[in-house]
């Protein structure tokens, strides 16, 4: 469901952050016939992206097409995951196993918790919005083999690995839960707890939100501390999360209104990365 234009902009991105010291931030980029600098860059295309996020809002309100009650809380959601993401982008694949302390979680042992997590998040959900609309005989408590056999919880292998399955299950997630009507929040759901898909929709994000702060700590006990362009990184991927959540469930309207800002976006990283390879 995201926009796979601005993923690849986004990625783009992601190698700036890499190949750009801090002494370089401050190097000579033009903007609109006048002498800017790199960090500049980093910010109008932060700031390209918020204003899309609302283009987006005000052509979905023209359109009589604003977000469900769902579809708002999974963009907040969107917007937690494009975060851990930014963090995570930033250990390379020998940081993936260094816990912080003898006995600590790693990064590979913390996704691994998050993905198990939220295959038993999407599961019990995904159960309660079906026993409400087909008004059936079945159990408030989703049986046991129904959390079993996702491989999208998978931590092993490569970092890149992991990283595409939690890709491919947070997809599905949206896939499957952005379409719930607001009417179908109240649905029981029976976990370790008793609550309804209204407060379990929240907790996607709030989990995520959890256990973003570890990983920040796993990070600064490995690593040292990021240059200004992962910290900048974080900003632009926050504002994607919002672009994307702003768009969710009506992707035929967004990504018209995408296209352009996607591809400026690549465009500027690229002249970035002439500059850090010193081409341009």
């Amino acid at each position: 469901m995201c926009n796979t234009q601005l993923a690849r902009a986004a990625a783009a991105w992601q190698t700036v952050a890499r190949r750009t010291a801090d002494a370089a931030m401050e190097r000579d980029w033009p903007w609109r016939g006048l002498t800017a600098d790199v960090r500049w860059a980093f910010y109008r295309t932060y700031e390209d992206l918020l204003a899309l996020s609302d283009a987006i809002v005000s052509t979905r309100h023209a359109a009589r097409r604003p977000a469900s009650e769902a579809q708002r809380d999974l963009a907040r959601y969107q917007v937690a995951y494009r975060e851990l993401e930014s963090l995570l982008l930033r250990a390379e694949p020998a940081d993936f196993d260094r816990a912080p302390a003898p006995g600590d979680w790693p990064l590979r042992d913390l996704l691994g918790h998050v993905m198990k997590a939220e295959v038993g998040f999407l599961t019990v959900t995904a159960w309660a919005l079906d026993r409400h609309r087909l008004k059936d005989d079945a159990p408030l408590k989703a049986p046991a083999e129904a959390f079993s056999g996702s491989p999208e919880a998978d931590a092993s292998g490569t970092v890149a690995e992991v990283l595409a399955r939690f890709a491919a299950l947070h997809e599905r997630i949206l896939h499957t839960l952005s379409g719930a009507a607001d009417a179908e929040l109240n649905a029981p759901v029976s976990f370790w707890y008793e609550a309804d898909v209204r407060f379990q929709l929240h907790r996607f994000d709030a989990h995520l939100r959890e256990h973003t702060i570890q990983a920040e700590k796993v990070l600064e006990a490995v690593l040292p501390p990021p240059k200004d362009g992962w910290r900048t990184l974080r900003l632009l991927y926050r504002a994607l999360g919002e672009v994307e959540g702003s768009a969710l469930g009506a992707e035929d309207l967004a990504d018209p209104l995408i296209a352009p800002v996607a591809d400026a976006a690549h465009q500027r990283a690229r002249e970035l990365l002439a500059l850090a390879d010193g081409s341009g």
